[in-house]
């Protein structure tokens, strides 16, 4: 992110997060935590509940499941959503390869976004069907 930059600045220039408005990026802003993350810290464990949504703002990580590294995240991709939707545990490990920054939002406020936006909500359902895809075609 950028010196001077508001969450919904950043978000601007994500390719996931430029189509919600301007209004809708203000309220993710208003919502989300700015939290700094050192190089090789875990941001999710596989197997464990979830306790938030992230967007990823700056920096890089690496998704793992069963073991082995499945993805990798860059600024304007999220984590954390799944176990949110479904109340069951997380599906895969995420660690963070670089400092990071991320936009944090608690279980509470993610359901109050997705119900007040319809953009944030076809954002996080795209960003699930590619997922599912990309797992299947592996």
């Amino acid at each position: 992110m950028r010196a001077g930059d508001s969450v919904a600045d950043a978000l601007s220039r994500t390719v996931r997060y430029s189509k919600c408005d301007r209004r809708e990026r203000r309220a993710i802003s208003r919502a989300c935590t700015l939290v700094d993350v050192p190089v090789g810290a875990v941001l999710a464990r596989e197997s464990m509940p979830a306790r938030e949504f992230a967007i990823v703002l700056s920096g890089a990580a690496t998704v793992h499941t069963g073991g082995r590294i499945t993805s990798a995240l860059l600024a304007g991709d999220h984590f954390g959503e799944v176990a949110l939707l479904d109340g069951a545990a997380s599906p895969a490990t995420v660690i963070a390869e670089t400092p990071m920054l991320l936009a944090v939002v608690s279980p509470g406020d993610f359901v109050a976004l997705l119900d007040s936006s319809p953009t944030l909500a076809r954002a996080v359902l795209d960003a699930l069907a590619r997922r599912v895809r990309i797992s299947r075609a592996a």
